[in-house]
């Protein structure tokens, strides 16, 4: 008897197994048992799980895209290089000379791109009076040797798409002197360099006629729009 339960409805001790309490009628409400508690306990957890998941995923992307209190991680700037300052001089030149491209590249015909060139000469004339310059920084883009075993290097300023040259054969150079021979202690440092280097270099531009510094380009188009500038390099080195 031990296993009888009471009717909801009056009290009588019932079957658990029966339907409805023989006196009242009432339905008999059964008992769980353990496992199945567990059972339904394990499932409830699950479902809060699952609902906790949904709740905190919308939130993270309501959160980015409206700005909210966790917006998405900015990159971190670990290159040194960007805590190296340009110097003042080479900013202002590059600065002038793309100024020039855009001037260049916008000109309707001939005869103004051919005035842009002119207006170019005379601001480089403005900006590089001793034709000197001390620490630009750079990527070497290109070096080698010539059939003499003189070095040829090229400089691509950083940021844009001016490069300081040398020239890159004997024939070219003969006026300008600009490749760096074999065993001087200039040689030496380039050799010890590759291409794709962050560089730091001194020197001096060529003089030039028609653009005040000399500039290598076979073409008017090319000498605006894609400037290589013959200088005569005095250090070169390793930057950051």
């Amino acid at each position: 008897m031990s296993n009888l339960i009471k009717c909801k409805g009056c009290g009588q001790e019932v079957s658990p197994d029966a339907k409805a309490c023989p006196k009242c009628g009432a339905p008999v409400k059964k008992k769980t048992g353990c496992l199945m508690m567990i059972i339904y306990g394990f499932v409830g957890l699950i479902a809060l799980a699952i609902i906790g998941s949904i709740i905190s995923g919308g939130s993270n992307k309501s959160g980015g895209e409206s700005g909210g209190s966790a917006p998405a991680a900015l990159p971190t700037v670990s290159n040194q290089q960007t805590a190296i300052l340009l110097p003042q001089d080479q900013k202002a030149f590059c600065d002038a000379v793309t100024d020039f491209i855009s001037q260049y590249n916008a000109a309707p015909n001939e005869l103004k791109k051919s005035a842009v060139r002119v207006a170019r000469k005379q601001k480089l004339q403005e900006l590089l009076p001793s034709l000197q310059f001390d620490g630009w920084i750079g990527e070497l883009t290109d070096m080698g040797t010539t059939s003499e075993g003189s070095a040829y290097i090229a400089v691509k300023l950083e940021g844009n798409i001016i490069k300081i040259q040398t020239w890159n054969n004997g024939l070219s150079d003969i006026a300008d002197k600009t490749l760096i021979p074999v065993n001087t202690p200039l040689f030496n440092a380039i050799s010890d360099l590759k291409e794709g280097n962050r560089v730091k270099v001194s020197g001096q531009f060529v003089a030039g006629e028609q653009d005040f510094i000399g500039e290598q380009s076979l073409t008017e188009n090319g000498s605006m729009t894609g400037p290589e500038f013959s200088v005569h390099f005095t250090k070169v080195e390793k930057a950051p």
